[in-house]
């Protein structure tokens, strides 16, 4: 597995399970996350009191990259404009991944739709939970159960758990 950048989301929606250890094990130190992102997105859970999903026993198990050279930024604002401003943080993730190889962990659709199209390989939380048991992080006993709390959030589809190569 090449290095991935996690969309807010797919934080948010691990951490709502308590599940956050797993993910930061999983991906093993090939993890990063949109400056952004984390700053306008994750900020806001932490004005409700909410523990940031990027720290992980007192230290940052991500990283956070918050370097865009001059062809990025543009790509980025270019898919602003089809995102909207709301999605910064998924526009900038996109134009990293383009240009730096990296694979996309969200599962926002229209960043999806416009990743793929871009020619970003993009990840789900089912896919996640799929390459977990495949590379023997859990056992399918463990993923359903996880599935079965994440599908409550509505961040996996359970059509998709756990298919055969």
């Amino acid at each position: 597995m090449i290095e991935s950048i996690l969309d807010t989301n797919v934080l948010v929606d691990f951490a709502s399970i308590d599940a956050i250890e797993l993910l930061a094990g999983f991906f093993s130190g090939r993890a990063s996350v949109v400056a952004h992102a984390r700053e306008a997105e994750l900020g806001k859970g932490a004005l409700k009191g909410l523990p940031d999903p990027c720290v992980l026993k007192g230290e940052l198990w991500v990283r956070v990259i918050d370097d865009m050279d001059i062809e990025e930024y543009h790509f980025a604002q270019e898919l602003v404009l089809r995102l909207g401003e709301q999605n910064t943080g998924e526009a900038h993730a996109i134009a990293l991944c383009r240009f730096r190889s990296l694979e996309f962990c969200t599962r926002d659709t229209d960043a999806m739709r416009i990743a793929a199209h871009v020619g970003v390989t993009v990840f789900t939380p089912t896919a996640i939970l799929n390459r977990m048991i495949h590379e023997e992080h859990l056992t399918i006993e463990q993923a359903f159960a996880m599935a079965e709390r994440l599908t409550k959030r509505g961040a996996v589809n359970p059509r998709y758990l756990f298919e055969k190569a």
